[in-house]
C-alpha cells in the first residue's frame, strides 16, 4: 500500500505499507534482533544478558516488586500514575510482577516491553549496568490499551 498525505506544511508524507516481519540485521557475523535471542540466535532464558537494542516502552516495577505501573499526563502539570493492580486485579498484578522481579529484585525499578513483547531492565553490578532478559509478557495479563486521543501513553 503506498499513500501519500499532505501534512500542515503542505509537505508530503509517505506510507509504504506494514512490515509484519521482524528485522534482523547481520553485523560482524552476529546477529542483532529485538526478539528474545543471543547474538548467535539462540533462545534467551530469564537472567540471560540482554545484548538486543533498548528501544522500548518503559514501565516501573514498584518498590516491593509486587505492582507495575507507568505514568500519564491526562493534561498539562497534571501527573497520574497507572497501576496493573487496579487493571487485573492485586493477585494477578503481582503474578505478573514476579516475572520483573526475579531479575530487578524488590527495590524495583524501570523496564522496557519492546515490540515483540519482550521484557529487558536495566540492572545495576558495582558500578556499571547490565540489560537482563526478564520473559515475555502476556498480553491478556496487562495493561488495556490507551485511548491515543486523550494523549495517554506510557512515560
Amino acid at each position: 500500500m503506498l499513500h501519500s498525505n499532505p501534512g500542515p506544511t503542505n509537505e508530503v508524507g509517505v506510507i509504504a505499507g506494514r512490515y509484519d516481519q521482524p528485522l534482523r540485521f547481520e553485523f560482524e557475523g552476529k546477529t542483532l534482533s529485538s526478539e528474545a535471542i543471543d547474538l548467535e540466535g539462540n533462545p534467551l532464558a530469564s537472567g540471560d544478558t540482554w545484548t538486543g537494542p533498548h528501544p522500548g516502552i518503559p514501565y516501573v516495577l514498584t518498590a516491593g516488586g509486587d505492582d507495575i505501573r507507568y505514568t500519564i499526563q491526562p493534561q498539562p502539570n497534571v501527573e497520574k500514575d497507572v497501576k496493573l493492580s487496579k487493571m487485573i486485579g492485586p493477585d494477578a498484578a503481582r503474578a505478573v510482577a514476579a516475572k520483573i522481579r526475579s531479575v530487578k529484585g524488590f527495590a524495583g525499578g524501570r523496564f522496557y516491553v519492546n515490540e515483540f513483547r519482550t521484557i529487558f531492565a536495566p540492572i545495576q553490578e558495582g558500578r556499571e549496568w547490565r540489560y537482563v532478559y526478564a520473559g515475555q509478557l502476556d498480553l491478556a495479563a496487562w495493561f488495556t490499551e490507551p485511548h491515543a486521543a486523550r494523549g495517554l501513553s506510557p512515560v
